[in-house]
């Protein structure tokens, strides 16, 4: 047991009071908790930024190879062309 002394201002008198363990264990739990919901909503913070990043840039190469099938298919068109051009 913990003991732990009081000064009470109405009676100008001090008094000893006793704190279980289990106060003290609770009490620690409870912060542990806290701490740990803190540290949960941060790596869910961090893995959100961390996925909106990763999407921006999964965009930017989707958008990268679309320009690029893209330039390959008007090249391809412009030669199918220039052959129809010699055919006829």
């Amino acid at each position: 047991m913990i003991r732990w002394l009081v000064y009470i201002n109405i009676n100008k008198t001090w008094i000893w009071n006793e704190l279980d363990y289990y106060d003290f264990n609770y009490f620690f739990r409870t912060i542990n908790f806290i701490i740990g919901i803190y540290n949960n909503i941060m790596m869910l913070k961090f893995y959100l930024w961390l996925m909106g990043w990763s999407g921006t840039l999964s965009a930017w190469a989707f958008r990268k190879q679309a320009a690029i099938v893209r330039l390959n298919n008007r090249k391809e068109e412009q030669d199918y062309l220039k052959e129809l051009k010699k055919k006829l």
